[in-house]
């Protein structure tokens, strides 16, 4: 019975092509084209490559793939060389982390120095920057039909919330929610927080009533 590479090398010959010709055509690497002809298939790369080199060799003379790979599986079973043959890289092995006193006190340095920079910078930004104003509804011109509007935010606990020049209660986080009186048409609700070193954050929203 005629091998996989003899199968392929007399089909090659059969349409006149040369080594190279195949291998510009498949792009498979000449001395893969000559190993496999060869019945070298030691000096190949894993079986899933070798057969893709098999498909596409015969796709190009004109060869039946299924019979091509039974043969080839045989040979390969057959091969006094199949440990060789059938190797395959085998999967890194997780390296288990390894916590050691050192480690431990590092990382809890590295903690405490972000925290620290972390601490410094929200202060910093506090001090020096406007105080936080963010609402969350009503929406920029919201449409409601009802003479009141829930305004609803959060800011800074420690500034001081007006909306329309109508103070408001803050939580301990600093969230809000008040109830304004609207006209009919379109009221414009301007929110302020204002903190203790007179900084100060404004929001606008207009309020469409219908």
């Amino acid at each position: 019975m005629k091998t996989v590479g003899e199968t392929l090398k007399e089909a090659r010959e059969a349409k006149g092509l040369s080594v190279e010709a195949v291998a510009a055509t498949t792009r498979i690497p000449v001395e893969h084209i000559l190993h496999l002809e060869q019945g070298e298939y030691n000096k190949l790369p894993a079986i899933p490559f070798v057969k893709g080199f098999i498909r596409n060799e015969a796709k190009v003379f004109g060869l039946p793939i299924l019979p091509l790979y039974a043969l080839y599986r045989r040979e390969v079973d057959d091969a006094p060389n199949r440990a060789k043959v059938l190797d395959t890289p085998k999967p890194m092995e997780k390296q288990s982390v390894r916590l050691t006193p050192r480690s431990i006190l590092l990382v809890a340095v590295i903690v405490t120095v972000l925290g620290f920079f972390g601490y410094l910078f929200f202060a910093y930004r506090s001090f020096v920057g406007a105080p936080l104003l963010l609402v969350q509804a009503p929406n920029d011109e919201q449409k409601v039909t009802t003479e009141t509007v829930t305004v609803r935010g959060r800011a800074d606990p420690d500034a001081n919330v007006v909306i329309n020049g109508q103070m408001v209660v803050l939580s301990k986080t600093g969230d809000f929610v008040a109830e304004i009186r609207i006209e009919q048409g379109i009221t414009t609700l301007t929110i302020k927080a204002a903190n203790k070193r007179g900084r100060e954050s404004v929001v606008v929203r207009s309020v469409i009533r219908e």
